[in-house]
C-alpha cells in the first residue's frame, strides 16, 4: 500500500471527471496500467473508493476520479489522502446484451485475444458471480480493437458496473492435433473428442476435462477422452429410445433403474448439469384414482431415480381403454 496527500484537479474542461497526480518519488513504484484499489481519506477515515489503472497525460502520471465520485463528494480543488493498493480487478459495465468490455491493459497484460478462454468472477454488491468465457472481439475503424465477453448466466443483473477479476486462463486444445491431449492411460479403444469439434474452440480445464464452444451454442465441458466400451450401451440406448427435440435431444426411461443409468451416463460425458425430467402416464378409463393421487404415487415410486421431479411436471393422458 502506498499513501500520499494530493489535491484533486479537473481531469476534463467540465470538470465532471478529477485527477490525481502521483507525487515524483513514487512514480517509480507504478507502471501504466497498473489497476489500483483507490481510497480516499478524510480525518483518517475511508471517505470513498473505487478501482482504475495508472494513466499518464504529458506533465504527469496518475489516476481519474470516476465522475459519480465527483459528483457526490464535490472533490475539485479538494486536498485529500489518498491509498492505493494494486489489484488484478478492473471496473466495467454489464451491458443490456450482458456484454463486458475488457480494458486494453488487460487484454496486453494476460495476453488474450480472439477466441481465449478464461474464468471469470464478476461482484456486484455483495453478490459474486463466476463462469467460464471466451473472448470476442470487436474491430474499430482507425483504432485498437476492442475485447469483451458474455454472460452467460440468467441471474447476473445488467446495466450495472461489476468488478470483474481473470481468474484463470485455459489452454486451447487444436482439435487438427487430439494426440497432444491424450491422457497417459490411452488404449486402442480410446475416442479422443477434440477431433470430432474441428470447428469449435476448446478450453483445456485440467488433464482429464475440456470445455467446447462452438457458435452460439452453449458451451458444454466434457472429459477430453472416452472408452468406446463406456458409452456403447447408452448411445445405443439413444438409438433406441432417443429422438431430438428442438436444439436438444430426449430420451424415454421406462423404470426408474433406467433412468437412474441414463442421468449417471450423461453426468460422465456432459458435467454441467443441463436436464429437464418430464412424466408420463397413461389413465385408463376403467380407473377412477384422482389426478393428485395418482402422482403422489408416482412421486414416490420413481423417488430414487436421481431426477427431479414435482407435479407440474407430470402428465396424466386419458385413454379410451378399458
Amino acid at each position: 500500500m502506498l499513501q500520499w496527500r494530493a489535491t484533486v484537479r479537473k481531469g476534463n474542461a467540465r470538470g465532471t471527471t478529477g485527477w490525481v497526480t502521483v507525487p515524483k518519488p513514487l512514480v517509480s513504484q507504478f507502471r501504466l496500467g497498473d489497476r489500483l484499489l483507490i481510497q480516499g481519506l478524510s480525518n483518517e477515515e475511508e471517505f470513498f473508493s473505487f478501482i482504475v489503472p495508472i494513466r499518464k497525460t504529458n506533465a504527469s502520471m496518475g489516476f481519474y476520479v470516476p465522475s459519480e465520485i465527483i459528483a457526490a463528494f464535490s472533490l475539485i480543488g479538494k486536498e485529500l489522502l489518498f491509498q492505493a493498493y494494486k489489484t488484478e480487478y478492473f471496473v466495467s459495465q454489464i451491458t443490456q446484451g450482458k456484454r463486458v468490455q475488457i480494458p486494453l491493459e488487460v487484454i496486453e497484460e494476460l495476453e488474450l485475444k480472439e477466441g481465449s478462454i478464461a474464468r471469470v468472477e464478476l461482484t456486484l454488491g455483495e453478490k459474486v458471480f463466476s463462469e467460464v468465457i471466451i473472448v470476442s472481439k470487436t474491430p474499430r475503424k482507425g483504432k485498437r480493437d476492442e475485447h469483451h465477453f458474455v454472460v452467460r448466466m440468467n441471474d447476473v443483473p445488467v446495466k450495472r458496473q461489476a468488478k470483474v477479476k481473470i481468474i484463470e486462463k485455459f489452454p486451447i486444445i487444436d482439435p487438427q492435433k487430439p494426440n497432444q491431449e491424450t491422457p497417459k492411460n490411452q488404449t486402442m479403444e480410446t475416442l479422443l473428442l477434440p477431433s470430432l469439434f474441428p470447428d469449435a474452440v476448446l478450453g483445456k480445464i485440467d488433464e482429464n476435462e475440456m470445455i467446447i464452444f462452438l457458435g452460439r451454442h452453449k458451451p458444454i465441458i466434457t472429459p477430453i477422452s472416452l472408452k468406446i466400451s463406456d458409452i456403447a450401451h447408452y448411445f445405443g440406448c439413444y438409438y433406441a429410445d432417443g429422438t431430438k427435440k428442438g436444439s436438444g435431444w430426449s430420451i424415454n426411461a421406462s423404470t426408474p433403474q433406467q433412468a437412474k443409468y441414463y442421468v449417471a451416463m450423461y453426468h460422465s460425458l456432459i458435467s454441467s448439469d443441463d436436464l429437464h425430467f418430464e412424466l408420463t402416464y397413461t389413465k385408463r378409463a376403467i380407473d377412477a384414482t384422482i389426478s393428485s393421487d395418482i402422482k403422489n404415487h408416482l412421486l414416490s415410486y420413481w423417488i430414487n431415480s436421481s431426477i427431479s421431479l414435482s407435479h407440474n411436471n407430470i402428465r396424466i393422458l386419458e385413454s379410451d381403454l378399458l
